[in-house]
């Protein structure tokens, strides 16, 4: 499933490439290559758990935003039952679980 995903981005970005390339030839001004802006279908993605010191929590969920494409659940406070649902139902593609929740 990430091959086919990393294939995909693949494909979107060397398209992206070659349309850059035509708008070229007839004179116009092209951009670098802008992620943001490429149609890349969804993927069908199974949820990942990632457990984690209670202490590194909240740093896992901000480097994930910040670093990763991907929908972060935290599996702490009073939204907990919400929170795993949204990931069984598959808005969200990775939940965070504090290690103390496990043992």
């Amino acid at each position: 499933e990430i091959r086919q995903r990393h294939k995909l981005i693949d494909s979107a970005i060397k398209q992206q490439r070659q349309d850059s390339d035509a708008a070229l030839l007839q004179g116009a001004t092209v951009n670098d290559v802008d992620l943001t802006s490429l149609q890349i279908p969804k993927v069908p993605f199974s949820p990942i758990l990632i457990i984690v010191p209670v202490t590194l929590v909240e740093n896992w969920e901000k480097e994930l935003r910040l670093w990763g494409h991907f929908a972060v659940s935290t599996y702490v406070g009073p939204d907990k039952a919400l929170m795993l649902n949204r990931v069984q139902m598959g808005k969200n593609d990775i939940l965070l679980c504090p290690k103390s929740r496990i043992m």
